[in-house]
């Protein structure tokens, strides 16, 4: 299957709670972490009923930014690759549009933490987050190591 390369730029901050807004769309994600920079990772999105498999290798070149190679495999090229990985994390992610862009708030299901997530073109883009969900927030955690879902997963 075809590969993408793409530079990801993104910011990230600590939520107290999830906002109590309807969602435009929600993934169930499983993501493993194996040696080097590669995860495999399963999305089920609750639009489209269907399954997604996918192969990551993800570098990080700066604060809030990493090179991501990502290919779609099949179910059983991830459960062969993610046999003998106990490096997991498995979240709920809730999509919600807002003035052309997306933001993206993960709740943990192995952990209790609600992260919010934001691709941007750059860190110095100026982001406006809605109040409702503005309120959650404890703080910035753009490019803090603890918060990266590999550290999460208990693989650091």
């Amino acid at each position: 299957m075809e590969k993408k390369t793409f530079i990801e730029v993104e910011r990230k901050w600590l939520l107290k709670n999830t906002p109590n807004l309807t969602p435009d769309r929600t993934i169930n994600i499983i993501q493993f972490y194996t040696e080097g920079n590669i995860r495999y990772r399963r999305e089920k999105s609750s639009d489209e009923k269907q399954e997604f498999f996918y192969k990551i290798e993800k570098q990080p070149i700066g604060k809030g930014k990493s090179l991501e190679t990502m290919e779609e495999i099949s179910l059983k090229e991830f459960w062969t690759s993610t046999q003998n990985c106990p490096y997991m994390i498995r979240k709920k992610r809730y999509v919600y549009k807002q003035d052309g862009f997306n933001i993206e708030i993960d709740a943990f299901h192995n952990i209790q933490l609600i992260l919010m997530e934001i691709e941007v073109d750059s860190l110095k883009d100026e982001i406006k987050i809605p109040e409702e969900i503005k309120k959650y927030i404890i703080k910035e955690v753009t490019g803090d190591a603890d918060f990266s879902n590999k550290h999460l997963s208990g693989f650091c």
